[in-house]
């Protein structure tokens, strides 16, 4: 559901739909657009039971969660069904990364502990150690503690403070995610399981698919 909290950064976060199911609302915004839309509105969230609705019904699978363990019980999922993933990494920049059914997953690239543990084993502790990991690999692109401290993120990996979202960069991120999917459909070359990282305070490219 909405909380207060969304309201800086998600577009139908608002008075009036805070408490309310967050895939009711946009799929109720969304056929205000266009009535005759073919869209199937999952209320239920991702677990076990609805990961395969999803599944199905997706050619591209674009994650926006923040959960680590819900991320790879889904990726996990949509990568059996060899669906492609567009995500984004954990970072106080914009990103956008996207895996094919034949480049690495992030659960591999980055060697998660994760790795190999069945989806009803992944523990808080574990997952929050591959957050770890995962932040390690993302802050080491540009400056990031100019704009986030080490208390900050340890709090956000050991689970004792929410993750702070700047609405500049989830939106920033979010075009970018939305961008690759049009890429996807319409035959274009996209970015890679690499992915892109851009600094949107000093208007640079951090990473570019390429890691050095």
């Amino acid at each position: 559901t909405f909380e207060r909290s969304n309201i800086n950064r998600q577009i139908h976060a608002d008075e009036r739909t805070l408490g309310q199911n967050k895939a009711s609302v946009i799929g109720e915004h969304l056929r205000a657009i266009n009535p005759d839309l073919d869209l199937d509105v999952i209320t239920e969230g991702v677990t076990p039971e609805t990961i395969p609705s999803i599944i199905d019904g997706a050619e591209i699978l674009v994650n926006g969660m923040d959960q680590m363990r819900a991320s790879l019980m889904l990726e996990r999922a949509a990568r059996r069904a060899r669906r492609t993933i567009v995500d984004a990494w954990l970072t106080p920049y914009a990103s956008v990364f996207v895996m094919t059914p034949d480049s690495p997953h992030w659960e591999e690239y980055l060697e998660l502990p994760t790795r190999g543990i069945p989806d009803d084993e992944l523990t808080e502790a574990l997952c929050r150690e591959a957050t770890r990991k995962e932040v390690q690999y993302t802050l080491s692109f540009g400056d990031p503690w100019k704009y986030i401290t080490k208390d900050l993120v340890e709090g956000v990996v050991s689970g004792e403070v929410p993750r702070p979202s700047l609405g500049p960069v989830v939106w920033l991120s979010g075009v970018m995610m939305a961008n690759e999917v049009f890429k996807l459909v319409v035959g274009l070359p996209t970015t890679n399981h690499v992915g892109i990282i851009y600094d949107q305070y000093e208007h640079r490219m951090l990473l570019n698919g390429h890691r050095s």
